[in-house]
């Protein structure tokens, strides 16, 4: 069983939603929440409390390929496969550790070599994850093959952002980044 995560900073960020529209991008997949709500008739079918462990609910659902779990609190418990994490104003305490673990943020890069990861993880092809990271909000980067520049592949305005981005080098906190500089095309 591989599990995703579909977390937030706190309620009405899209969590079930997005947990929907996984399911259908993967029709094996079986959707639960844990939370501190009511059951309600026509709501969500596999409704745990805060507090569940994450083996009484791996236990009942043994025979799905795919387990989508919406809860901040599991990640206490549990490394996923896949952690999804959408961002809002005002997030609840449980949203940081959250974040932290995040492999898509909601309006965030998702580089190539992310994509290679998640798909070796989840045992599914690349696209797959691609369109899993697409539905939560990730901003995909195209792989770049050896015959494309970045603005062919991006196109001018992002292919100008994306250099100017990723002209910066990796530094020590603490230490100062020097300012990119354009080139003049």
């Amino acid at each position: 069983m591989k599990v995703i995560v579909v977390s937030g900073a706190r309620s009405n960020v899209g969590k079930t939603r997005l947990s929907r529209a996984l399911c259908k991008l993967l029709p094996t997949a079986v959707r639960v929440k844990i939370g501190h709500h009511a059951w309600k008739p026509g709501g969500d079918r596999f409704l745990y409390p805060m507090g569940t462990s994450f083996s009484v609910i791996a236990a009942q659902h043994s025979a799905t390929r795919f387990l989508i779990i919406e809860s901040n609190t599991i990640l206490d418990e549990i490394t996923p496969e896949c952690t999804i994490y959408l961002p809002a104003d005002n997030p609840k305490p449980s949203a940081a550790k959250a974040m932290e673990k995040a492999d898509i943020i909601r309006g965030e890069a998702v580089p190539p070599s992310k994509i290679a990861l998640l798909a070796e993880r989840m045992e599914c092809d690349e696209a797959v994850i691609r369109a899993i990271a697409e539905l939560s909000g990730g901003c995909v980067i195209p792989c770049l093959r050896r015959d494309r520049t970045v603005e062919q592949a991006l196109g001018k305005g992002l292919a100008a952002a994306w250099t100017l981005q990723n002209s910066f080098e990796a530094v020590p906190p603490g230490v100062k980044r020097q300012k990119a500089m354009r080139s003049s095309t």
